[in-house]
């Protein structure tokens, strides 16, 4: 069994949005963008998409055929009646600051104009005088 290397559910707005085609981010330790607060509010997970893909049903799947060869035949019997559950992991409360998020994407933007104003400044006194010849 092998899954496709781009997913093919909702993601579709998010590929055109950021000129990217969803994928799986095995590549990565960290989201992409790192937001305080949940990943997703979707109760199943959002991004990358494993239950709707069906990855954790795959997992599921596997997990409980190793169990049951590892069980003896009463003990497998105890575990046939046992379902598996998607639950959210718990985050503590939290309020949506749209100002930190801002500040994460423009304050780079920001340091780079600033740097980048008294350098042309500098570059365009320095050529003013050489043209000039006051040195």
């Amino acid at each position: 069994l092998r899954f496709p290397a781009y997913q093919r559910t909702e993601f579709e707005l998010f590929s055109e949005r950021l000129l990217m085609k969803p994928s799986w981010f095995t590549e990565t330790l960290h989201p992409i963008f790192i937001n305080p607060g949940p990943r997703s509010d979707k109760n199943h997970g959002g991004l990358p998409g494993y239950y709707d893909e069906g990855f954790l049903y795959l997992q599921n799947a596997i997990e409980r055929s190793i169990i049951l060869s590892l069980l003896n035949e009463t003990q497998a019997k105890e575990f046939e009646g046992y379902n598996s559950q998607m639950q959210r992991f718990p985050y503590p409360a939290h309020t949506k600051d749209q100002f930190t998020t801002g500040l994460q994407v423009w304050f780079c933007y920001f340091l780079s104009f600033a740097f980048l104003y008294p350098a042309m400044s500098i570059t365009k006194m320095i050529v003013h005088e050489k043209e000039c010849r006051l040195k």
